[in-house]
């Protein structure tokens, strides 16, 4: 087999109902590995109870976090490229297809695509079209969504990416990161690049994400101090080489910088 997709999530029913589906239509996935990382609001039976022959349920007893349960879903896979995708999102049908052809012509190990944000309201083509049509090449640390001018090398790539299965004899997500797991997917790509594993981010796909869903991690005060510990954890191991990159100006003064933001955020009532 040549490309399974994982799938982790936890607590999440809703989310798995509305976009299961869509991540069952994606082309050349030849088996979809959704790990239940220890939900409690009846995952498990629904996933057991689905008849599709490609899905493959796997369960964790206890919530291990998602970078634990994408471990358990890579080391599970039986191909050539692991597609990690998310509950909460959707993607076109040729969005495999797109990233491998990217990966061999490019001749790199991941493979990213941008992000669509579209709102309840608005169209998801005319969203689209007018993230196509300011390209403006890789983004920053915190802003990883746009449309490049052309693929380019950069581990700054949102986190349902493809993965060539041997990157993972050399490292796996790190579980250290814990509560919401901010910052797990760059920590993973600037780690798999600093071992000679190159990263490409296309824009000749895209996904989007679906709705808000409950469930999950709390968004809550909790949350927003996983998510500055988390930062702080990248922080320190990566710091040096993002400023070496200019990406970032100190590690200390981001760090403050984003506390600051992420209390602004929270006062506004945003995730």
């Amino acid at each position: 087999m040549t490309i399974a997709a994982v799938l982790p999530t936890f607590n999440r029913l809703a989310a798995l109902r509305a976009n299961l589906g869509n991540i069952l239509t994606i082309a050349d996935v030849e088996e979809v590995l959704v790990v239940d990382d220890g939900s409690s609001d009846g995952t498990w039976e629904w996933l057991t109870s689905r008849p599709d022959p490609r899905l493959r349920p796997l369960r964790h007893r206890e919530n291990y976090g998602s970078p634990a349960a994408r471990n358990t879903g890579a080391a599970a896979a039986r191909t050539m490229w692991v597609l990690f995708v998310e509950d909460d999102c959707r993607f076109p049908p040729e969005y495999a297809q797109v990233l491998r052809t990217a990966a061999h012509r490019h001749d790199v190990e991941i493979v990213g695509a941008p992000i669509v944000h579209a709102g309840r309201d608005e169209d998801l083509e005319t969203v689209l079209a007018a993230a196509r049509s300011t390209r403006a090449g890789p983004n920053g640390l915190d802003e990883i969504a746009g449309f490049p001018e052309a693929p380019v090398r950069t581990p700054l790539i949102p986190a349902p990416s493809l993965v060539r299965r041997t990157v993972f004899d050399d490292l796996q997500f790190d579980t250290g990161y814990t509560g919401n797991a901010y910052r797990e997917e760059t920590d993973f790509f600037l780690r798999a690049e600093q071992l000679g594993h190159r990263c490409l981010l296309t824009g000749d796909t895209y996904f989007w994400e679906s709705l808000r869903y409950p469930g999950g991690q709390p968004r809550n005060l909790a949350a927003q101090w996983s998510t500055v510990r988390n930062n702080w954890r990248f922080l320190n191991r990566h710091g040096s080489e993002l400023v070496r990159q200019g990406h970032i100006r100190s590690p200390l003064r981001e760090q403050l910088a984003f506390t600051a933001r992420r209390l602004l955020r929270l006062r506004s009532g945003s995730s």
